[in-house]
């Protein structure tokens, strides 16, 4: 069925496309230019939380990385996170795109997007409970708790759990990570990667860089915040030490301890 690639590209935006993958990203607002949504590259799983760009007001998204390194529209974006290839790819990705949204006549199973609730850092964070009888074991206060965007989950899939605050580079809060106060192994939230991601890497700017092997310990051991340190989720191997190398070399570090 022929798709008209202009009329497809002016009434369905790049958003909607992005919502119908099903794709992470974070809003981030650069100090000049439109606004832009950054993430890990959906097209060849990369493990960088900001290669991956779209830009809404261009209606176009770009990879940054050695892998890709390439962009395109709603149609590029959709076939290539779908495997479609080649010139057919692009017109099945086309067409899907017109029949969901209803454009040029398309009208099989469509249905507009879906409406996808965005997850409110912010609003999570108001509900956490930095005073509940379960956190006095950790040894930390409610202002340290508080300082570091921690506290406990009453309910939810973090249920009993304490949470703690991951930021971007900017230090705009953007996840949870949920720490058992048992022996259980913490839980992740989807999209999280635990080799890339680092609890209080958005405050680092110090020679000598320290990296705990617990958010917990980094926070018993500077309660009143830190410049000097972070935190891993796991075991450190291979792919967590580069990404902790590229870390310092983009903050200035020189020396590393680990603890």
């Amino acid at each position: 069925m022929y798709v008209d690639f202009d009329k497809l590209r002016a009434e369905v935006p790049i958003m909607d496309v992005a919502n119908l993958l099903g794709l992470i990203l974070t809003e981030y607002q650069p100090e000049k230019g439109p606004k832009q949504f950054r993430g890990r590259c959906p097209i060849h799983d990369g493990r960088h939380p900001r290669q991956f760009v779209i830009t809404p007001d261009k209606g176009l998204y770009f990879c940054h990385s050695d892998e890709c390194n390439s962009g395109g529209g709603i149609v590029q974006l959709y076939a290539r996170v779908k495997r479609y290839e080649g010139t057919d790819g692009l017109k099945k990705a086309a067409d899907e795109i017109a029949t969901h949204f209803k454009v040029g006549g398309h009208s099989r199973n469509a249905s507009k997007a879906p409406e996808v609730k965005r997850f409110d850092p912010e609003a999570y964070l108001a509900k956490l409970d930095p005073t509940h009888e379960a956190l006095a074991p950790l040894g930390l206060s409610e202002d340290t708790l508080r300082l570091y965007r921690a506290g406990y989950v009453k309910d939810g899939v973090l249920r009993g759990r304490l949470a703690v605050g991951f930021c971007d580079q900017e230090g705009k809060l953007e996840s949870f990570v949920g720490l058992a106060l048992d022996q259980a192994p913490p839980s992740l939230p989807k999209g999280f990667d635990p080799e890339a991601t680092f609890f209080n890497a958005h405050n680092v700017n110090y020679p000598v860089l320290t990296v705990y092997r617990s958010p917990v310990a980094l926070m018993r051991d500077h309660p009143e915040g830190t410049n000097e340190a972070i935190a891993v989720i796991g075991r450190i191997n291979l792919t967590m030490l580069e990404n902790i190398i590229a870390l310092m070399r983009e903050r200035g570090c020189e020396e590393i301890e680990v603890f």
